[in-house]
């Protein structure tokens, strides 16, 4: 079992590109097979009415979908291999001790997401296409790549030559596709940088799941 566990966080390692120290290896391995002897000791739900493990876990699956879906598909084939539910009856469970038992795992796994190319424009002139990058960079830093276009006028432009991943603006245009395309107050809002940002993580967390041969 404590091979098999190995073998386990190994796949998850080698398929994320992903680091995990001595101690954190020993820790994980040790959760693992507490979670295999718990259920030879009482293989049932133990919640009554709060399911504490699937509460957590729905936080950590919004905040890194690409972990969670390597855990699943890791814990899906180990399942199946030995016919023991590692997916079925515990995956919410696994998914969040892991985020506390191996270090910096938030930390590596936000480093993967690549910065989201990012072409900013304004109908306002180009101080105030500057101005939105600023509040862009400031926000975002080391999220998005930033490129200043004022002067640009995309109902020009045919839409395959549009290359930046997201256009941020503060005017609305049928040129540029929706899904790309964000429109942004004068003076972007705390709402309006709280949306970007989800749409901006979004966007590399997919990016990231279409990169991973393991998952494809």
């Amino acid at each position: 079992m404590e091979r098999f566990c190995a073998t386990t966080l190994s796949l998850i390692t080698n398929a994320l590109g992903i680091s995990l120290s001595e101690a954190s290896r020993k820790n994980c391995i040790a959760l693992l097979k507490s979670v295999y002897n718990s259920n030879k000791a009482y293989p049932y739900e133990r919640y009554i009415a709060y399911n504490r493990e699937l509460y957590n876990s729905l936080n950590v699956q919004r905040d890194f979908a690409v972990f969670s879906k390597v855990l699943e598909k890791t814990l899906k084939d180990q399942e199946a291999k030995i016919h023991f539910p590692w997916y079925s009856m515990y995956f919410h469970l696994i998914l969040f001790e892991l985020f506390i038992y191996w270090e910096d795992l938030p930390e590596q796994l936000d480093n993967l997401r690549k910065p989201v190319a990012t072409e900013v424009c304004s109908d306002l002139g180009e101080k105030h296409a500057q101005l939105l990058a600023y509040y862009l960079d400031k926000n975002y830093h080391g999220k998005v790549l930033l490129d200043v276009q004022p002067d640009k006028v995309y109902t020009k432009l045919a839409s395959g030559s549009l290359e930046s991943d997201l256009y941020v603006t503060n005017f609305s245009t049928p040129a540029i596709p929706e899904d790309r395309l964000f429109v942004v107050e004068d003076v972007p809002s705390a709402k309006n940088l709280s949306a970007l940002g989800r749409k901006i993580e979004e966007y590399r967390m997919n990016t990231l799941i279409r990169q991973l041969a393991y998952l494809n």
